[in-house]
């Protein structure tokens, strides 16, 4: 009885949800692919300041500083970030608050809880293409990770969003 209310409400809700968290991924890349240059030149400097260390330094001290160096350039590989809770319980809300109506009765009507069966608009679906996003996640070497359950959302959080704690305190 339940699932028809589920099933009404679900598909648009986490439609919208998967459409919130697509604009996240894009937001993302874009400001990873806008410090590209910024990036390009950092490396260049850090090329720079090994072939010095090399050339001024003994080898067990330039190995040492030319390690570090290196490590310095592989920190600004992409990395995916996840919504903070706060984000998280925002577009939760505004996906809830986007569900009709119509849509609501409707699952109700469905499973048989309300007498009065008014016409209802069926949802405006939009297709969402996410082939470009996949191969710019691919690129970056984000998307060859199997993902399982154990990876979903409420699984293992790790994040430094200073607002999750405030909402831990409430």
């Amino acid at each position: 009885m339940f699932a028809n209310l589920l099933i009404s409400w679900n598909k648009p809700f986490k439609g919208e949800l998967r459409s919130l968290w697509i604009d996240r991924l894009k937001e993302q890349l874009l400001s990873y692919n806008q410090g590209d240059s910024e990036r390009i030149r950092k490396k260049v400097e850090l090329e720079s300041e090994i072939v010095r260390i090399q050339k001024s330094l003994d080898q067990e001290n330039a190995s040492r500083e030319i390690a570090a160096l290196r490590k310095k350039i592989d920190n600004e590989k992409f990395k995916l970030l996840t919504p903070s809770r706060k984000d998280m319980a925002g577009w939760i809300t505004s996906c809830w608050e986007k569900l009709s109506a119509e849509t609501i009765i409707s699952g109700f009507s469905k499973a048989g809880l309300v007498t009065d069966i008014r016409g209802t608009n069926p949802d405006n679906e939009e297709e969402v293409d996410v082939d470009e996003l996949v191969e710019e996640l691919q690129r970056h070497n984000i998307a060859e990770e199997e993902v399982t359950s154990d990876d979903d959302i409420g699984g293992d959080v790790s994040n430094n969003d200073s607002s999750d704690e405030d909402i831990d305190r409430n």
